[in-house]
């Protein structure tokens, strides 16, 4: 799949568009929902993002690697192209570690 078919480059930034954001959070829900995870399944998020040609991104605008800290916290994680950063959209997630000590994970595309 190329991921240009689902992006519109406009003056303010590359664009996310509602097919590819259906498509990728649908991959991201069957992978999280109503399952409890040994550890918070970042990269395999980030594989899913990849097969839509996107990734992951720091600060910086560098592919994304860092700790997630805390048992009961979230963050939002900016998501890069290969024509530039997204603008529409981000990767928005909160986890919860269970007494079980594992995590219950809530994550999508914004």
């Amino acid at each position: 799949m190329k991921f240009e078919k689902y992006l519109n480059e406009e003056i303010d930034g590359v664009r996310l568009l509602v097919p590819i954001r259906k498509k990728a959070n649908a991959e991201i829900t069957k992978l999280t929902s109503n399952k409890y995870h040994s550890k918070i399944p970042l990269k395999d998020i980030d594989d899913i993002l990849k097969k839509y040609d996107m990734w992951l991104v720091d600060e910086a605008g560098e592919p994304w690697s860092g700790f997630l800290l805390g048992s009961n916290s979230g963050g939002d994680f900016d998501i890069m192209s290969k024509n530039g950063p997204i603008k529409n959209s981000m990767l928005v997630m909160t986890w919860y570690k269970m007494p079980s000590g594992k995590y219950e994970i809530v994550v999508y595309l914004s």
